[in-house]
């Protein structure tokens, strides 16, 4: 198995972990698959999508890759999602952050055009310090507290 594909194959292992872990308390938790996606998980009863990002290489860089372009010119991750909140797994330690408040955080930056070791393409991101995205994320319980009960009615 090529690197990627083991890269890819761990990514969503990480996204089902999270499923796991949010379906417990959010029950109409969806995975979501496929290439053209707004978030990876989504409920249709609180109207809210879930982005998981998984980012090992921050545990070398120090830096959390937050992709916008990829290939450069071509909308993608945070340019394109409509997610609430975002996950970021670096196999270590998470950091749940609201979308709202990562675009006021990259907003303080300049993005960098790159070619990951493994990717086909080069991308478009910013390389935002971990301890940057820390301070702005909050608890998995903080984030229940936010979410609307929805049509559902209680979790």
């Amino acid at each position: 198995m090529s690197s990627f594909n083991i890269d890819l194959t761990r990514g969503q292992e990480i996204e089902e972990k999270w499923f796991n872990i949010l379906k417990s308390t959010i029950k109409d938790l969806v995975h979501v698959k496929g290439k053209e996606k707004k978030w990876d998980l989504y409920s249709k009863d609180r109207n809210i999508g879930i982005e998981i990002k998984y980012d090992p290489k921050s545990q070398d860089t120090g830096n959390i890759v937050v992709e916008i372009e990829m290939p450069p010119g071509n909308p993608s991750g945070l340019s394109t999602t409509r997610a609430r909140y975002w996950i970021f797994d670096t196999g270590i330690e998470s950091f749940i952050v609201p979308t709202v408040d990562l675009h006021k955080l990259v907003s303080k930056h300049k993005p960098v055009v790159f070619t990951g070791p493994k990717d086909y393409y080069s991308k478009k991101a910013y390389l935002i310090r971990k301890e940057y995205i820390s301070n702005i994320s909050i608890s998995i319980d903080e984030m229940y507290s936010r979410i609307p009960l929805g049509l559902g009615g209680f979790f």
